[in-house]
């Protein structure tokens, strides 16, 4: 995918409602909804969509679905979900993840096959080293290091975070694909890798319990959730990216659909038991819709797209 390709997600946005089929926001749902999530049941992000699908139940009046899809880092599913048809009774749920396996080639489609529709949530990323008296006590140590290295997956944001702090330091971080989030915490708790980078779900347990210890979170402000954890551009390390949660549908949807759904997943989201929900799961609630979140999606796009090419994924 290149990096003129990203651009046609913020078009389609556009052109897509100009050339919709007549159907009114009333005339869906028509019957129950099916929300395709990527991953296995019971993990975090099947949990904070079974959150938002019971309150829109509500909402919408009719039954909310949810349809576990996992294999191949979320493209199995994310495919199934553009590929159904585009009458809003079947949406998918968009992650960055993605935009990473179009940018690195994994994903067999391409922006102009998503219609956007909104956005709910983000968990920003964290760099993470051994916790307790001898572990890692501050980003500033890890920088300092000569032979630092950091527990990414290829292919995954982790490695594209590793990039951008690579990017932005004098002496580059070796950079390891330890495997999956679980393998990564082992790895840096053995005192095998220095730190991992992880979204903050995955490694906040172990923070709270003195396991690991996260030196700096991957965003712009502090999250409202973990206000005690340090930012990484408040320590001068000017590199912010989360796990982006939200919501998508095949090219064609029709644009009134798409802005009831959206208008639905506004009012779960605004829900004080869907907060709570979400916040347990250390999901920052920040809803987005329409040509802000195509946008959104658009320039993150870009970003993670032209990592890839300088790390050789594409031409």
């Amino acid at each position: 995918m290149t990096i003129s390709t990203t651009r046609t997600i913020l078009l389609a946005a556009t052109a897509l409602s100009l050339g919709s089929a007549p159907l009114l926001a009333q005339d869906w749902p028509n019957g129950p909804v099916t929300i395709i999530v990527p991953y296995d049941a019971g993990g975090t992000t099947d949990n904070m969509v079974r959150a938002l699908a019971t309150e829109m139940e509500q909402v919408l009046g009719q039954s909310v679905v949810i349809s576990n899809m996992a294999g191949g880092g979320g493209v199995v599913g994310m495919s199934a979900a553009l590929q159904s048809a585009p009458d809003g009774q079947t949406v998918g749920l968009y992650l960055t993840n993605t935009l990473v396996g179009m940018a690195i080639g994994s994903a067999p489609f391409e922006a102009d096959s998503i219609m956007p529709a909104c956005m709910f949530g983000e968990t920003p990323l964290t760099i993470t080293g051994k916790g307790g008296a001898d572990g890692l006590a501050s980003l500033e140590d890890l920088l300092a290091m000569p032979d630092a290295s950091l527990a990414i997956e290829r292919g995954t944001l982790s490695e594209f975070a590793g990039l951008m702090i690579n990017g932005m330091t004098p002496n580059d971080i070796n950079l390891v694909n330890a495997g999956t989030g679980p393998e990564k915490n082992a790895a840096v708790m053995g005192g095998h890798i220095t730190a991992l980078i992880t979204p903050t779900a995955g490694v906040v347990q172990q923070h709270e319990a003195g396991q690991l210890n996260i030196v700096a979170v991957l965003a712009d402000e502090r999250m409202e959730i973990a206000p005690d954890l340090p930012t990484a551009k408040e320590q001068g390390l000017d590199v912010s990216l989360s796990q982006s949660n939200g919501f998508m549908f095949p090219a064609g949807t029709p644009e009134p659909v798409v802005a009831a759904f959206c208008d639905a997943l506004e009012t779960a989201t605004a829900a004080q038991g869907v907060q709570d929900q979400l916040a347990a799961l250390n999901v920052q609630v920040n809803f987005m819709r329409g040509d802000e979140f195509s946008t959104y999606m658009t320039d993150t796009s870009t970003q993670i797209t032209a990592l890839a090419q300088d790390a050789g994924y594409a031409d």
